[in-house]
């Protein structure tokens, strides 16, 4: 399963402290910051292809702008989907081609539950499950032939708190346009 068993202690009527300031810290975000941009409810109105630079732009207050390669322009911003443990709190970049199109999303950060996020993959990009060496990691591609088309790495963090139930688990994406979009 993508998600450990809940947290009795805090079922229990406790009242836990809100992790989210720890995951933002881990994944090099100022606690105190305030992230500024629209609420992602839906983790589809991220995870496409049909955004563009201006798009990204006037979604979030904050956009690095790096050269990943000499083809793609990439332009980064800190994702944060909300207090839930099945939201995502990372970078997210997209990757445009020199007639600005996405040709490449990455993600890499930490979630509580990775199931949703899966599931939008699974169903939308054609992502499927693959058996690992390494039984930590939860492998999903989407295979061209023999080639890696687009990868999906799961594993539990090096520490689970039951204080943290957004950072258990870190995910590191990389989705490439389907071909033939």
């Amino acid at each position: 399963a993508l998600s450990p068993e809940p947290d009795r202690s805090q079922q229990a009527g406790g009242s836990p402290t809100d992790p989210l300031p720890a995951v933002l810290a881990q994944q090099g975000f100022r606690p105190d910051a305030r992230i500024e941009g629209n609420q992602v409810d839906d983790l589809g109105k991220v995870f496409r292809f049909d955004v563009t630079t201006s798009w990204v732009l006037g979604h979030w207050s904050r956009v690095s702008t790096q050269l990943a390669d000499l083809d793609l322009q990439g332009y980064r911003v800190p994702l944060v989907t909300g207090t839930r443990p099945s939201d995502l709190a990372g970078s997210l970049t997209y990757y445009f081609n020199k007639r600005q199109r996405v040709e490449r999303i990455t993600f890499t950060g930490t979630t509580g539950d990775a199931r949703p996020l899966v599931s939008l993959l699974v169903g939308r990009f054609g992502f499927r499950r693959e058996l690992a060496d390494d039984a930590g990691l939860y492998l999903y591609r989407v295979m061209r032939g023999r080639e890696v088309q687009s990868e999906l790495r799961i594993r539990p963090a090096s520490v689970v708190r039951a204080s943290d139930p957004h950072g258990r688990f870190e995910v590191a994406l990389d989705l490439r346009r389907p071909q033939g979009e």
